[in-house]
């Protein structure tokens, strides 16, 4: 999508917020790095200039879950944004003594693996739902 696109998608989402949804605050959240960053925060801009107060909720790919690490690209209205960790954490679980349905009795699952979390259902939540977090001072 070149430029002047996304410029005109985000004046359509501000205009939208603030005359058709006549909102007072405005909630995003984003999932990854790259154009859905400068997406946001272009949208962030113009949702701001026409008055409407916003807040950002974003899930990094990689890097440390700062906010200054999570995002690639800057806004001089983005002044509310929480971040609610790296997409691509991982956990060790422990093996499994008992497996039902593996035929296969020497099943890799019987020793500790490693697994992202984004691969286990609802550890990570933009919501607030998991007890996933990352604290910055």
């Amino acid at each position: 999508m070149k430029h002047e696109q996304r410029l005109r998608s985000t004046v359509l989402l501000a205009n939208l917020t603030k005359h058709v949804l006549k909102a007072d605050l405005a909630i995003f959240s984003k999932l990854g790095g790259g154009v859905p960053e400068s997406d946001l925060l272009l949208s962030i801009d113009a949702v701001e200039k026409l008055g409407v107060k916003t807040s950002a909720v974003l899930w990094s790919y990689l890097g440390d879950g700062t906010i200054s690490d999570s995002i690639s690209a800057s806004s001089n209205y983005a002044n509310a944004l929480a971040s609610v960790g790296i997409y691509d954490e991982s956990v060790q679980l422990p093996g499994q003594k008992q497996l039902f349905g593996d035929a296969d009795p020497a099943s890799t699952y019987r020793s500790p693996i490693n697994v992202y979390m984004f691969k286990i259902c609802g550890a990570i939540s933009q919501v607030g739902a998991s007890q996933v977090a990352m604290v910055e001072i």
